[in-house]
């Protein structure tokens, strides 16, 4: 089985530890670190900014997609921060709306055979008087206009095709329609799920970098009581207290205050 096909194996697994506690999760080893998208970008109250600091140092950065959007603006900031530094994005079931502005950062993006991706025209909610609604408004063009700016130099499509894309409708795209449009370098397919195990004796291969990074995340908390979500959220909580001395959980989550997986 190729490398990175084990290595989409493995992070595909890192949102289910704690999902809903964050939109973003990060593995760091030393300068290397996975950034695992996995829900609305901008949502729990926490921003770009919060992202950024975590990657403070990474010199190689991969990134990994399943998210429905988000918040634009936030997802521009990133975009506009990490261009460049990005190796690969990898997309796996959904990309949608903000969520893509973030993938073009990538010098490389990859598309599962059965995702999606969606563009949309960005919208904002305000309420206000007659100068707050224009200043929304206004703030809403310029959005928009730099999320053209971004389709295009990634596509290298003309403004006149990318301008369908934010007509105000969802234009979705799977991913032989992503590749064609240039919104993806490549696509890739999930391998089967082998049907036995190994017999014994049978040649063991050694871990490629993003496996190991992943077995020592999981190693490094021995056993934990995973009998429900409750249960398993108080064994992260008093590990994380214990070895690394995080501030204590919030009631909302049950996971610890700096923890994001």
């Amino acid at each position: 089985m190729p490398q990175q096909a084990l290595n989409r194996e493995a992070l595909s697994a890192v949102p289910l530890l704690c999902a809903g506690s964050s939109w973003f999760h990060v593995l760091r080893a030393g300068t290397r670190a996975i950034v695992v998208i996995s829900d609305d970008i901008g949502v729990f109250g926490q921003s770009a900014q919060d992202l950024l600091d975590e990657l403070e140092g990474a010199e190689t950065i991969d990134l990994t997609i399943s998210s429905r959007g988000g918040d634009s603006n936030c997802a521009l900031n990133l975009h506009n921060a990490l261009k460049g530094r990005v190796r690969r994005a990898t997309i796996k079931n959904r990309c949608y709306s903000a969520a893509v502005t973030l993938a073009m950062c990538a010098k490389e993006i990859e598309i599962e055979a059965g995702a999606k991706l969606m563009v949309h025209l960005p919208c904002v909610a305000c309420y206000g008087q007659a100068e707050d609604l224009r200043c929304a408004a206004n703030m809403l063009e310029k959005i928009t206009g730099e999320i053209s700016a971004v389709l295009q130099t990634k596509t290298r499509q003309p403004a006149q095709v990318v301008s369908v894309w934010l007509d105000g409708r969802d234009h979705y795209f799977d991913a032989k329609e992503a590749m064609a449009l240039g919104l993806v370098d490549s696509i890739f397919e999930m391998p089967a799920l082998p049907q036995e195990v190994a017999y014994a004796g049978a040649p063991q291969l050694a871990p490629t970098p993003d496996e190991q990074i992943f077995r020592d995340f999981l190693s490094a908390f021995g056993e934990l009581q995973v009998r429900n979500r409750e249960s398993f959220a108080r064994e992260l909580n008093l590990w994380f207290t214990m070895n690394v001395g995080l501030v204590p959980s919030s009631p909302e989550t049950g996971l610890p205050g700096r923890a994001r997986f």
